[in-house]
């Protein structure tokens, strides 16, 4: 009994009581299948610290976790990293605390106290609350290696990636996640999700964006272009950063006057001549495979040279408006 201090042991009910009639029956039609019912987790009196709630991790959560043994065993051994998001069912679980203790950087399940752990699987019954940006990234941890490894699942992962990114506004996590989501609708040929996912949340530009763009005949915009002012080697940010308003208002009206729809076109003919970069677009530091080779779309002369003309354009332009004038 005492070998066995970790998940398991506090699990009194692997599925969550309703007031169903035909609770057993359907339990036991659904032994064998992949969409588990929510998991209850129950203080057991050999539990080295017991925690003293209820824990339910709903099914669209307990979905996308990865346990290294126990019945939900979904992972195997043999890399030379271990997953930072595994789930042993060996390992001690203390109490939830709260306010969460910040974790350090590269946290991983298997690092965490056991108050940590019981903390992180609390905060796993409603990953839309907020906590300490450590517990989210063991999570996403997963979901980045469930995008790459399990094909079956992963739409669910990219659409709960989409989800966190709503209510965790951490910057490091927002600049990972962003490149995980570009990337895999790159390696996946899914633009239909891309597209739904920067008309609802994304205003990043990142090298897996441009190459979807150039790829679908898109168009760069004012803002565009100042976000990669420093990309293409515009040194002079002094008017962007003392007008922002006033470099975005002459800028956009240089496009309008040189090309269609105020947009400096990205065209597929440029994504084929662009060189090919190999970028790390996951933050998993377990994956074997981070890197992608992307090709780079501000590593062709044209755009690059393009690009840093209407930036100085614009400079200039405004360096003959007359303060009082400037918006």
């Amino acid at each position: 009994m005492s070998s066995i201090m970790g998940l398991l042991s506090f699990i009194a009910d692997l599925f969550s009581s309703t007031s169903s009639s035909n609770e057993t029956e359907q339990r036991a039609d659904d032994n064998n299948a992949s969409n588990i019912d929510n998991l209850s987790i129950v203080p057991s009196e050999t539990s080295c610290k017991a925690v003293d709630v209820d824990l339910r991790i709903p099914p669209d959560v307990l979905d996308l976790l990865l346990f290294i043994d126990g019945p939900y065993k979904n992972y195997e051994r043999g890399m030379i990293v271990v997953e930072p998001s595994l789930i042993s069912i060996e390992l001690p679980i203390g109490e939830p605390i709260s306010p969460a203790p910040r974790l350090n950087y590269y946290p991983s399940y298997a690092k965490l106290s056991p108050d940590e752990r019981a903390t992180y699987l609390n905060w796993l019954q409603n990953v839309d609350t907020p906590i300490d940006i450590g517990y989210v990234f063991i999570f996403y941890y997963g979901l980045e290696r469930i995008l790459l490894d399990y094909p079956e699942k992963w739409e669910r992962a990219l659409q709960m990636i989409i989800r966190l990114r709503q209510a965790h506004s951490n910057g490091s996590f927002l600049s990972y996640s962003h490149d995980a989501i570009t990337a895999i609708c790159l390696l996946k040929n899914r633009f239909d999700l891309f597209e739904s996912y920067i008309e609802a949340a994304d205003n990043g530009i990142n090298m897996a964006k441009l190459a979807y763009m150039a790829g679908h005949n898109m168009g760069l915009i004012a803002p565009n272009i100042i976000r990669l002012a420093s990309a293409v080697g515009f040194k002079n940010h002094r008017y962007i950063k003392q007008h922002p308003r006033q470099f975005e208002h002459t800028l956009h009206e240089i496009l309008e006057r040189t090309y269609e729809n105020a947009k400096y076109p990205l065209t597929p003919q440029i994504l084929k001549e662009a060189p090919l970069r190999t970028g790390c677009f996951f933050a998993n530091y377990s994956l074997d495979n981070r890197s992608l080779d992307i090709p780079d779309i501000l590593e062709h002369p044209i755009v690059q040279k393009d690009l840093y003309e209407l930036l100085v354009k614009t400079h200039n332009a405004i360096k003959k408006i007359p303060m009082k004038d400037r918006l």
